[in-house]
């Protein structure tokens, strides 16, 4: 007699309850790995988590990390609907192996540059045009990124389809799942309840959290407790909160006759830290500080791009930056030399567009810009040199009667820092260009090997520069030119921590190269303190224009000489982030979430160390509000 057999479901297929089990099981191996990425995110933020209790970091790590694991959960319950047991586990293993590839980039984005990719405000920033011109990934970046996003797809398939099945079959498994699911639920609980709850007195941890981990978002209990009429303690230092529109200039700028009429020459270096110049490295720059001052203590207001051409053409502090972007606010020096009937030769060999000039300082100047070139990288900073030189002959050829404003941003020394074979001062075993970003977000402090290559790039920009100096002498029009040379904002490399920059509040990424020549002043070297925001109130006062500085700058004429004078820079775009006081020797660092007392290389100062005083802070409230109705 045939014996018919019969399976139970257990036997053709799994179970609903062992579906589940094998992706709990996957969701906590994952878990697992996002922590450890993470972790690389707390490690690069340093300072920024100080007075985040020890048992709330790691708990957030742990929280944080389940809570980004549901996105790929949810897409695998979706997606395996209906599916075979082996297809099932593969799309599982897929949404999870993508899910920690994104979590991955986003951490080796906010190890080298301090932003989290998945921001909105970041993405906003990599979409705009102009953003390839000063990043610039190469091969040995994608190849890498490629190779790491294989391994992690490749290892978590394995686990998804090999290792979990194996794993839930054990019953000693099955109560390590319970484990881990309270142990998760636990941390998850625990500290989101203890930092709302710390929140309504001290909202210090939650943003220190939110700006350290990927896509973190803290529990706020401030709504609830201002329903039930408790008003929870506000930020001590209001400086991120936008009064109202401009009121800028206060008063127009004059005479309409200025005693002065000089050709102006603005040189922007791109990431042209201070300790860079130097006669071996940058002998017409060098130069042009020795024939006029040499800003030997010279901040940025930022240190990004477009926080440092604002500051040099708004004479402003960076809050503004925003309101005067939304309102479509010109300069008002630059509006000042325009009915001084300047001539405008306004060149770039990055894409504007990412500084934000085109649409507010030089909205009026669109036909005066140029900042596409046909060629390589390396080739735009000499065929940008070689467009200003056509503009001086041209005026040469025209006997042109009426000054001159010019206006040169030099990038070559820009990451991937790109020079010709003629500027390879210094050894350098790789070619220019082959920085690899992703080796270097694991070990960001080990970027000084980088260093020669940025110093040959810097090298050949100050070639550049000769050349517009020569040319000037050439023409007759040097003695009758201001020359100002400055960086952007300077360059890290791993003396803090960080390389390059956006990442850091040090006098590596903030304090840049900066020479002043004034035609007949004699030469000198400045000790005070000075930024970016000083030179056009030191440029409009010399020429003879009579209003006051505070009527359109929150800067002071360099010539002034303020020995105790303090600047205040700006550590990211996102002005909320960073805000600090810089004496000499010291940051005192205003962030939502508390306050830091560094030295020059964020090494914490002790309580005996100058800090800003009273008087500075009320100062750095003023000049944030004054130029707001």
């Amino acid at each position: 007699m045939e014996i018919m057999h019969t399976r139970s479901p257990a036997t053709t297929g799994r179970t609903l309850s062992q579906q589940w089990q094998e992706r709990f099981v996957l969701v906590l191996l994952n878990v697992a790995i996002t922590a450890v990425l993470q972790l690389g995110c707390v490690l690069t933020a340093g300072a920024g988590l100080r007075g985040v209790s020890h048992f709330i970091i790691p708990a957030a790590i742990l929280s944080q990390a389940a809570f980004l694991n549901l996105y790929p959960l949810s897409f695998a319950a979706l997606f395996t609907m209906g599916c075979g047991v082996r297809t099932a586990r593969m799309i599982g293993g897929l949404c999870f192996g993508l899910a920690q590839c994104i979590i991955l980039t986003d951490v080796a984005a906010f190890r080298l540059f301090g932003l989290h990719f998945l921001k909105a405000t970041t993405f906003q920033l990599l979409t705009t045009p102009g953003v390839r011109d000063v990043f610039h990934p190469g091969t040995a970046t994608i190849f890498t990124l490629l190779a790491c996003y294989l391994l992690i797809l490749g290892g978590v398939l394995w686990v998804s389809v090999k290792l979990v099945p194996r794993l839930v079959t054990r019953a000693s498994c099955r109560r390590m799942i319970k484990l881990a699911l309270l142990v998760v639920l636990g941390c998850a609980l625990t500290e989101r309840t203890m930092l709302g709850w710390r929140g309504l007195k001290d909202a210090k941890p939650l943003d220190a959290l939110e700006d350290t981990l990927t896509f973190y978002i803290p529990l706020d209990l401030t709504p609830l407790a201002r329903k039930f009429g408790w008003s929870p303690v506000a930020t001590p230092l209001a400086l991120w909160d936008r009064p109202g529109t401009l009121d800028l200039p206060k008063n127009p700028l004059g005479p309409v006759q200025p005693s002065r009429q000089p050709n102006v020459l603005i040189i922007t270096i791109e990431s042209a830290r201070a300790d860079a110049l130097t006669t071996a490295m940058m002998p017409n720059t060098s130069q042009v500080a020795e024939e006029g001052w040499r800003l030997n203590q010279h901040f940025s207001t930022g240190s990004c791009t477009p926080l440092g051409c604002f500051g040099i053409f708004y004479a402003l502090s960076v809050n503004y930056m925003g309101a005067v972007a939304e309102q479509k606010r010109t300069s008002p020096a630059v509006d000042y030399l325009r009915s001084q009937n300047y001539e405008f030769c306004l060149l770039s060999a990055a894409g504007l567009a990412y500084s934000g000039l085109p649409e507010t300082a030089f909205r009026e100047l669109g036909g005066s810009i140029q900042d596409k070139w046909k060629g390589e990288h390396v080739d735009r900073d000499r065929l940008m040199t070689d467009k200003f030189l056509n503009f001086l002959d041209g005026r040469k050829a025209r006997s042109e009667a009426r000054p001159f404003f010019g206006f040169l941003f030099f990038d070559a020394s820009h990451l991937p820092y790109d020079y010709p074979p003629e500027d390879a001062v210094l050894e350098f075993k790789l070619k220019p260009g082959e920085v690899n970003y992703a080796l270097l977000s694991a070990q960001p402090a080990a970027s000084g090997r980088f260093k020669n290559c940025y110093l040959n790039s810097l090298h050949y920009v100050d070639r550049q520069i000769g050349y517009v100096l020569q040319r000037l002498r050439d023409s007759g029009q040097y003695d009758n030119t201001v020359v100002i040379i400055a960086g952007d904002h300077g360059e890290e490399f791993g003396e803090c921590g960080h390389f390059s920059h956006l990442n850091g509040l040090n006098r590596f990424q903030l304090q840049t190269l900066a020479a002043v020549r004034l035609p007949g002043e004699p030469s000198r070297v400045v000790t005070n303190l000075t930024s970016h925001v000083d030179f056009f109130p030191t440029l409009l006062t010399w020429m003879g224009v009579t209003n006051a500085p505070t009527d359109y700058s929150t800067g002071v004429p360099i010539q002034s000489n303020s020995p105790n004078r303090f600047v205040v820079v700006n550590g990211t775009l996102e002005n909320a982030d960073a805000v600090a006081i810089v004496n000499k020797g010291s940051f005192t660092t205003f962030r939502p979430h508390g306050v830091l007392y560094q030295d020059l290389e964020e090494q914490e100062l002790g309580p005996e160390a100058p800090r800003a005083t009273q008087e500075q802070i009320g100062d750095l409230l003023r000049q944030y509000r004054c130029f707001f109705k």
